[in-house]
């Protein structure tokens, strides 16, 4: 056989796979989708209760609300500092004071966050340098 005659047998099974894949793909487009038929749920509305019991009530509170702005940052003289974890990382530390996160530089009052340590914080208040340790 020679070389035209193979390029011509190539082309003609070639054009046949066209053909049977052409066809193939026009069947699925032409057929029409199924409906389905929409089967309507009736959902049964339940009247609220309030709460009565304390047991009722204590799975409902969630503590502070989160859209109720509160004053962060004041602290009376000779409050307590409780320390209440460090977020530790060499470039920029953070600790958990009284329920805040504060990094170094921040100010809690008059109260600057001067280091930040693996177990401790170091304050200045005052002109006086102090040290907060965890518990």
């Amino acid at each position: 056989m020679d070389r035209k005659k193979i390029e011509l047998i190539a082309t003609i099974v070639l054009a046949i796979v066209f053909l049977v894949f052409l066809t193939n793909t026009l069947k699925k487009i032409s057929k029409k989708p199924k409906v389905v038929p929409v089967v309507e749920k009736k959902i049964a509305i339940t009247k609220y209760r309030k709460p009565k019991t304390e047991k009722e009530i204590a799975p409902l509170v969630w503590g502070r609300d989160p859209f109720v702005l509160v004053e962060t940052g004041a602290v009376e003289r000779g409050a307590p500092m409780v320390l209440g974890g460090i977020i530790w990382d060499k470039k920029r530390p953070k600790a958990m004071i009284n329920n805040e996160i504060y990094k170094i530089g921040d100010k809690i009052g008059n109260i600057e966050i001067i280091e930040i340590k693996r177990n401790s914080v170091i304050i200045k208040e005052d002109g006086k340098t102090r040290k907060i340790s965890l518990d």
